[in-house]
């Protein structure tokens, strides 16, 4: 008759207990645009909400070299979210990242003893901070590109009916290249 009897206190602390602190963080494939790039981050959100995690922070560390080459890709576009969850639901996350064929690479962190716990509350509130200071600048950026040459054109600049800019130009590099006997030549 006192198989329900484990509810109100004893029952929240049952399910905190389950709830884990976590670190996430997945590599893009670097040839997606910028509304592309949005559009993965914002679906991974989704995922981790949907399967009943809290979001509390994000680390948007964009684009960055690999260490080494994965899917014939040398660039990948970090990102990382803190997040509390249940562990049950780690599983569906990682299975919907496994499908995702645009992350070549992902990793959770679960952080269980106080001292874990406190580092992430740190690492969290770090992330937080970080992301409020660039809303605050307007320096939200998905894509730095850095052009080596001499421009053939001017810029010709446009603006997308989502307010975004687009630039048009042209660039005239030289090819280096070694010839059939081996010497060293420029066009």
């Amino acid at each position: 008759a006192d198989i329900c009897k484990d509810t109100g206190e004893n029952y929240k602390e049952n399910l905190m207990s389950r709830i884990k602190h976590y670190e996430t963080m997945f590599i893009l494939k670097p040839t997606l645009t910028e509304e592309e790039t949005a559009a993965q981050i914002d679906a991974v959100k989704a995922t981790i909400e949907k399967n009943g995690g809290e979001i509390v922070a994000c680390d948007d560390i964009g684009s960055k070299q690999l260490a080494y080459e994965i899917e014939k890709q040398k660039r990948g576009y970090y990102f990382v979210i803190y997040f509390k969850g249940q562990t049950d639901s780690i599983l569906e996350i990682e299975r919907n990242y496994r499908i995702n064929e645009n992350i070549i690479r992902f990793i959770f962190i679960k952080y269980e003893s106080k001292k874990e716990v406190v580092a992430w509350t740190k690492m969290s509130d770090e992330a937080a901070k970080k992301a409020n200071q660039q809303k605050e600048q307007g320096q939200l950026m998905y894509n730095k590109v850095v052009m080596v040459g001499n421009l053939t054109r001017d810029i010709e600049l446009r603006y997308m009916p989502n307010g975004s800019a687009l630039a048009k130009s042209a660039i005239a590099t030289s090819h280096r290249y070694k010839s059939n006997t081996g010497e060293q030549k420029e066009e």
